[in-house]
């Protein structure tokens, strides 16, 4: 059942919700508020999955001990991104967290953060006033510069690295390995499965064994999970029986007859495996919806896209402040927006499927409460 929007931003007066590739703001607020997350604290880094493999790994913690949950981005509201056994912080205490935040920033004790920064000092404040045993934070761009590392690890697991944000982390897998994994040397690291350009690069990591010499015999999610039982299982979890399946935008079956998912994969190898799970459960689709960021309809989506071999394909750009791509390349028969882009698609008559980017999946969640044909 899809979780009811809660309204309200109390970080919007930070702006957009950016990241900087740097942690001097960061490491020094974390020091002035005398941060030292309680438990034990596990990194989640990667390209693709990372999501999906830090909550079953939360899932399995919380079975035992007060376990914390970092995610983003959120798709219906903020508070989805901090989570203490499956339970969203209140948004009357992620307020609270605010205001005091902006008065230390306001009298100069720490200096003024970002979006993300802010959210991530809120997790570790909510960790501590919670006590939590076990802490699993799913990184943003991931690497030593990341705002999540500034608080030291106890143990890091890596899901499948891939091409993005080539940017900040370079451009070719291998780099991208190397600018997320340059500060885990003395940190015992896990891995699922990866392609094969990084693994020259990943020398001292365990080996998730289910899923690193075959892992097409696996869906991404199932991949997921078996890296967070390996993950569970090192940490003396007891009980590794299977936790509750789904996860909020992740391959999300929203209708069953005709079969309507959502699911917020954004660069070519996600949307490759997206394709070979779909393609394994059901026909190619009547109808594919996309909405990318500017700049990620790569030939490599373009190619991964074209394996789906849909009837119609649809564009929807993204909900403001995002900026989206040129759907040009896409050769689309229908072109709009929120919320007629969920009408485009409920009016399938087969299996559809929309992609492309977490923000369209938010937005088409959010215009999904109340729908009539949704799935309850």
């Amino acid at each position: 059942m899809t979780p009811r929007m809660i309204s309200g931003d109390p970080l919007k007066g930070r702006g957009e919700i950016t990241r900087r590739a740097e942690r001097g703001a960061m490491d020094c607020a974390v020091k002035a508020l005398h941060l030292t997350l309680p438990g034990k604290t596990i990194w989640v880094r990667g390209t693709n999955g990372k999501s999906s493999t830090a909550t079953y790994l939360a899932r399995y913690l919380s079975r035992e001990k007060k376990t914390l949950l970092y995610t983003s981005p959120h798709l219906l509201s903020p508070v989805e991104r901090i989570q203490v056994n499956g339970i969203p912080i209140p948004l009357e205490a992620l307020e609270g967290l605010e205001r005091r935040l902006v008065e230390k920033e306001e009298r100069g004790i720490i200096p003024r953060l970002t979006w993300f920064e802010a959210m991530t000092i809120h997790a570790a404040t909510w960790a501590c006033q919670q006590d939590v045993s076990y802490s699993v934070w799913e990184a943003g761009l991931g690497g030593p510069l990341d705002a999540t590392s500034s608080f030291p690890a106890d143990l890091s697991l890596l899901t499948p690295i891939g091409i993005d944000h080539t940017l900040e982390l370079g451009e070719t897998l291998a780099q991208i390995a190397h600018s997320k994994s340059a500060d885990l040397e003395g940190i015992p690291t896990l891995s699922g499965w990866q392609p094969p350009e990084v693994l020259s690069t990943l020398t001292d990591v365990a080996w998730a064994p289910e899923v690193r010499s075959s892992p097409r015999l696996f869906t991404p999610q199932e991949r997921n999970l078996a890296l967070a039982r390996f993950a569970a299982r090192t940490l003396g979890v007891r009980d590794l029986s299977p936790p509750p399946r789904g996860v909020l935008g992740r391959f999300q079956l929203i209708r069953d007859h005709p079969p309507l998912l959502l699911d917020g994969a954004h660069n070519g190898e996600g949307i490759e495996l997206l394709a070979d799970a779909f393609l394994s459960q059901y026909r190619s689709p009547d109808r594919l919806l996309v909405g990318m960021g500017k700049g990620r309809l790569t030939p490599a989506v373009l190619a991964a896209l074209h394996r789906l071999q849909p009837k119609e394909v649809g564009w929807c750009d993204l909900p403001y402040p995002w900026t989206s791509a040129s759907a040009t390349p896409l050769n689309t028969d229908w072109c709009g927006e929120l919320p007629e882009a969920l009408n485009w698609l409920m009016d399938a008559q087969g299996p559809s499927l929309a992609t492309g980017s977490l923000y369209l999946i938010g937005g088409l969640l959010r215009a999904l409460e109340g729908h009539s044909n949704a799935k309850g």
